[in-house]
C-alpha cells in the first residue's frame, strides 16, 4: 500500500565502496568501519583507527592513497584523508549530495538528488569550476566534455569559455518520467524528469515555461497548472499560469509524514491516523494500520473530503490523469460488505455470491467529492494488493495485473466485459474507445462499452505515452496505419 511508503526499506542502507584509480585495492565502509581489500589477493586490511572511527561517508578514492569523504553530520562538508595515516589533508565545503572522480582524478563530479546537472570541483585548489548547463560531464587531462540539454556533445579546454569542438548526438529514448500530463482540451502538456520540467503548447510545439523538477501536476485548464514537489520532507504545491512563466512559490504544504498525489480534480493525501492527533502509525489487534484519505483543493490545500480507516483498511489506487480514486478490500471483509450495500448496482449480486479469500471488492470514488460512483466484485487474483493498478472512467473499471493482463468491467452492473493482454491502457469516454500497447509497435483499439476489438495501428517503434486527440469516435480502418487518425 502507498501509505506504507514512509516505513518501507528502513533496514536497507547503501554500503559505500570504491576502487583505487590503479585498480590495486577496493575501499569499503560498513557499520562505521572502513576496510581495504587488496587485489587480486582479496586480503583484507584495516585502515588507520582514526579513519575507521570517523562518522563519514566514502565518495571516491584518489591517487597517492587518498580518499574523498563526506561528513555525515554536515552534508556540505568534505575532506581528503590519507589512507596511510588517517590524517585529514584538507577540508572543503561543496554543494553536492554525491561525488565521483573524473577520469582526471584531480577533479570531482558532483550531483544533487533534485537536479540532473553535473557540477565540477577542483580537489587540488578546493574550489568549484563554472561549467555550462549539462546532463553529463567528464575531464581527461585538461579537456572537459559536456553533454548539454539540447543534445550536443561539447569539448572545452579548462578555463576557456567557448568549446573548441561540438556536435549534435542522435536523440535517445526519454529518461525516466517523474510526471507527464495533458490538460482536458489536449492543448497543453506538462512534463518533468529528475531536476527539471517544462510546459509545452501542443498546438504549435512552443515551450511555454522551463521549470524546476516536479513530481506530479494537475492541469485544470490550458493556462493553469498546480505543480507538486514531493522530494522534500513535506510535499508542497505551487501554482503556474501561462501569464507567469515560472511558479510564484509554494502555495501550500501537506502535513508531515503524509504522501500526496495528484488525482485529476484534487490532490489525494495519504497519512497515518492517530486518535491523539499526531502522525504515529497505529496498529490494531489484527496488525492493520489505521490511515486517512483526504481530498485537498489544488489551489488552497483546503480539505474537500476525508475518510478514516481504523480496520479493514483498503488498498488505494489513484489515477493521476483522471478524476477518480479506486479502493480495494478483501471481498469477505466487513468494510467491503458495507461499501457494497451502499451501491444498488452490486448489492444484490454481491449478496448472492459465495466469496473466497482471494476475491476482492473495488469501490470507485469521485476524487473531488469523495462520493461513491460504483463498485465491482472481482473473483480472481490473490486479493486487492495483487493488482498492479486500477482506474475508472465513464462506466468502465480497468484492472492491471502482472503488467500485461488487463481486465475490463462494466462499473454500474459489475459485469466482466473483456480479458486482454497489453500495456498502458488509455481510454476516451467521449470517443467510447480505449487502446492497448500490444508490443512490437502495435496499438490495439477497442470499444469501451463492450470490450470488443475494432482495429489496430502499427508504428515503426514502441511507445510509452498515449492520449486521445479526438472528442468523438473517428472512422477506423483495419488494413494498416493511417496518417489521418491521430491516436
Amino acid at each position: 500500500m502507498l501509505i506504507l511508503a514512509p516505513l518501507a526499506n528502513r533496514g536497507l542502507f547503501r554500503i559505500p565502496a570504491a576502487f583505487s584509480p590503479d585498480g590495486n585495492f577496493l575501499l569499503l565502509t560498513y557499520d562505521h568501519n572502513s576496510y581495504r581489500i587488496d587485489l587480486p589477493s582479496f586480503n583484507k586490511t584495516n585502515l588507520p583507527g582514526s579513519l575507521r572511527k570517523r562518522d563519514a561517508n566514502l565518495f571516491a578514492v584518489q591517487p597517492e592513497n587518498r580518499a574523498l569523504l563526506a561528513d555525515a553530520k554536515e552534508p556540505s562538508s568534505y575532506s581528503i584523508v590519507s589512507l596511510v595515516s588517517g590524517d585529514v589533508l584538507s577540508q572543503m565545503a561543496l554543494p553536492a549530495d554525491s561525488f565521483s572522480l573524473a577520469t582526471n582524478p584531480r577533479y570531482a563530479l558532483g550531483s544533487r538528488a533534485d537536479s540532473n546537472v553535473v557540477s565540477l570541483f577542483d580537489l587540488d585548489h578546493h574550489n568549484s569550476i563554472d561549467v555550462p548547463a549539462n546532463l553529463g560531464a567528464d575531464v581527461y587531462g585538461d579537456t572537459l566534455a559536456l553533454y548539454t540539454p539540447a543534445g550536443e556533445l561539447q569539448f572545452y579546454r579548462l578555463g576557456e569559455p567557448q568549446p573548441f569542438r561540438r556536435g549534435r548526438l542522435p536523440l535517445n529514448g526519454l529518461p525516466r518520467l517523474y510526471a507527464a500530463l495533458v490538460d482536458p482540451s489536449l492543448s497543453t502538456l506538462a512534463i518533468a524528469v529528475r531536476g527539471s520540467g517544462a510546459v509545452f503548447d501542443l498546438t504549435n510545439g512552443n515551450r511555454l515555461a522551463s521549470l524546476a523538477g516536479f513530481t506530479g501536476t494537475i492541469l485544470s485548464s490550458p493556462q493553469t497548472a498546480f505543480l507538486l514537489n514531493s522530494a522534500r520532507a513535506a510535499a508542497s504545491v505551487a501554482p503556474w499560469t501561462a501569464a507567469n512563466s515560472a511558479p510564484v512559490g509554494a502555495n501550500w504544504t501537506a502535513r508531515k509524514m503524509a504522501d500526496l498525489f495528484p488525482g485529476g480534480n484534487s490532490f489525494i493525501e495519504y497519512s497515518f491516523h492517530d486518535e491523539s492527533g499526531g502522525n504515529i502509525p497505529g496498529m490494531s489487534f489484527r496488525n492493520e494500520i489505521s490511515f486517512e484519505l483526504r481530498g485537498l483543493d489544488p489551489a488552497s490545500g483546503g480539505e474537500l473530503w476525508k475518510r478514516v480507516y481504523t480496520r479493514d483498511s483498503p488498498v488505494p489506487y489513484n489515477d493521476p490523469e483522471g478524476g477518480r480514486l479506486v479502493l480495494a478490500w478483501k471481498a469477505n471483509s466487513e468494510s467491503a460488505r458495507n461499501a457494497a450495500k451502499r451501491l444498488s448496482g452490486v448489492r444484490d449480486a454481491y449478496k448472492n455470491q459465495k466469496l473466497k479469500d482471494q476475491d476482492s471488492f473495488f469501490e470507485v470514488l469521485d476524487s473531488l467529492t469523495g462520493t461513491p460512483i460504483g463498485g465491482v466484485l472481482v473473483q480472481f487474483g490473490g486479493g486487492p494488493s495483487s493488482f498492479d493498478s486500477a482506474f475508472s472512467c465513464g462506466d468502465a473499471l480497468f484492472l492491471i495485473k502482472d503488467q500485461y493482463r488487463v481486465t475490463l468491467y462494466q462499473l454500474q452492473e459489475g459485469k466482466l466485459l473483456a480479458r486482454l493482454r497489453g500495456q498502458h491502457p488509455a481510454a476516451s469516454v467521449a470517443g467510447e474507445l480505449f487502446t492497448l500497447d500490444e508490443g512490437g509497435g502495435k496499438l490495439g483499439l477497442y470499444d469501451l462499452r463492450t470490450g470488443a476489438r475494432i482495429g489496430e495501428r502499427r508504428f515503426s517503434d514502441g511507445h510509452r505515452l498515449c492520449a486521445f486527440f479526438f472528442s468523438r469516435r473517428p472512422a477506423l480502418r483495419t488494413d494498416g496505419p493511417s496518417g489521418s487518425d491521430r491516436t
